[in-house]
């Protein structure tokens, strides 16, 4: 789960916002036993047991913390677009 201001599409967000919202002692579980198919490679047994276990990471800022949580730090979109043409012999394509 992330915020609002975070594109669930997009994988570098979503990564970011676990890296910096996320505290795994509270906000990561494991959910055993869950309902899947025969279609999921992780089912032991497509035959008799088609459960499986998934993760679920809370990437959303602390609720209790929404008015102190410090505030993103970002660079402008035009100095992104610089550093982008400046270096995009250096960059992976697509960044």
């Amino acid at each position: 789960m992330v915020d609002d201001d975070i594109d669930p599409t997009n994988i570098n967000d979503v990564i970011w916002a676990m890296c910096t919202r996320c505290d795994p002692r509270i906000q990561v579980d494991i959910i055993h036993g869950g309902w899947s198919s025969a279609l999921d490679p992780m089912c032991h047994d497509t035959e008799k047991d088609r459960h499986n276990s998934r993760v679920v990471i809370d990437a959303c800022i602390p609720f209790n913390r929404q008015k102190t949580f410090p505030a993103i730090a970002r660079a402008s979109k035009a100095l992104d677009e610089r550093m982008r043409a400046k270096w995009a012999h250096e960059l992976p394509k697509g960044f």
